[in-house]
């Protein structure tokens, strides 16, 4: 264990031993550092198109994410948690197989289908209830992100009123793209001795009570870093492992997660180039502060590629309006 410690030590630290220069500064750790980099750019490629979108892994984890987040947000509003709602979860699951099926994003479809329309096909019976769709991402963080950007679409997350929330998502085509659509529910559930009277099998045009966005909040949302639409939802919390859902978490915000790498990347090299320059002000080698600038520069480098190409770029539709009703 001492013989590790002295490794470890001659690794990171200047000393006699190492001659003042840490192994860690000497070119092939800058070589292997750099083939980390580029390996999890690769990694990054190949889990956000292969697994993605042909194991329809993130249709099957994003709901909970979602949830998770949603609540999270809630938490820090000083607004209930949320409970997943089956039936909201049906609903949400037609709504978007509908815009996956025809290629369309929006509250009403090009039919005149509003979203409260699915809400009555399930058999949901209401007091409130709205609805967030987002679509063209692959990262579920981004999407909470944008929604939490966007004052309607927060509006939605965090309104008091709403105790229930089902999530959907389907696979299709969206302006020659293939994507994930999803939709978010949320409502609260009618006391069982409210009397909503609903048509055995409802029209797609059937009329509600709506409440404009404008009640809610300002409608001129800025672009957001995903796009989204906007109406009221909830989110679902599992009893899971921890550990579990903060891998799946992690796997589901692949852009988020690798700039937490390369991020405590960077802090680890600044630190050490720190500790090498300092420890020993006196004795100092152009090899190690190089060879430290060398790596900082190519882990911040990558951090910001990262940033800029990474994070998915979609904006909120021109018919943001958040849809309501009560």
């Amino acid at each position: 264990m001492k013989k590790f410690f002295w490794h470890i030590k001659n690794y990171f630290i200047p000393t006699v031993g190492n001659k003042y220069h840490p192994h860690f500064f000497r070119k092939e750790t800058a070589i292997a550092i750099g083939a980390v980099l580029v390996f999890l750019q690769i990694g990054y490629f190949l889990h956000t198109t292969l697994v993605f979108n042909k194991t329809g892994f993130l249709a099957a984890v994003l709901p909970g994410v979602l949830t998770a987040l949603t609540n999270n947000d809630r938490a820090t509003n000083g607004v209930g948690t949320l409970t997943e709602e089956p039936l909201l979860t049906q609903a949400a699951e037609k709504k978007a197989a509908d815009m996956a099926a025809k290629g369309y994003f929006a509250h009403v479809a090009p039919d005149g289908t509003t979203p409260w329309y699915w809400l009555d096909l399930v058999g949901y019976n209401y007091t409130y209830a709205g609805e967030n769709l987002a679509v063209n991402f692959t990262d579920s963080k981004d999407v909470e992100d944008a929604w939490m950007k966007s004052p309607t679409h927060r509006a939605n997350i965090v309104k008091s009123e709403f105790t229930r929330i089902g999530i959907g998502t389907a696979q299709g085509l969206y302006q020659g793209k293939e994507v994930t659509f999803v939709v978010q529910f949320f409502a609260t559930p009618a006391s069982p001795d409210a009397k909503k009277i609903l048509s055995p099998t409802p029209t797609k045009t059937t009329p509600v009570k709506t409440v404009p966005a404008t009640e809610l909040a300002t409608s001129d949302d800025a672009p957001v870093p995903s796009k989204v639409l906007g109406s009221e939802t909830k989110s679902t919390v599992s009893a899971k492992n921890p550990v579990m859902e903060s891998i799946v978490s992690a796997t589901a915000s692949p852009n988020h997660t690798l700039l937490y790498i390369i991020g405590g990347l960077i802090a680890l090299i600044a630190t050490l180039l720190f500790l090498a320059i300092f420890i020993h002000v006196k004795v100092q080698y152009l090899g190690v502060i190089g060879g430290g600038l060398l790596l900082l520069g190519l882990a911040i480098g990558s951090f910001y590629f990262t940033a800029e190409t990474r994070i998915s770029n979609v904006n909120l539709p021109a018919d943001s309006q958040s849809a309501s009703t009560r």
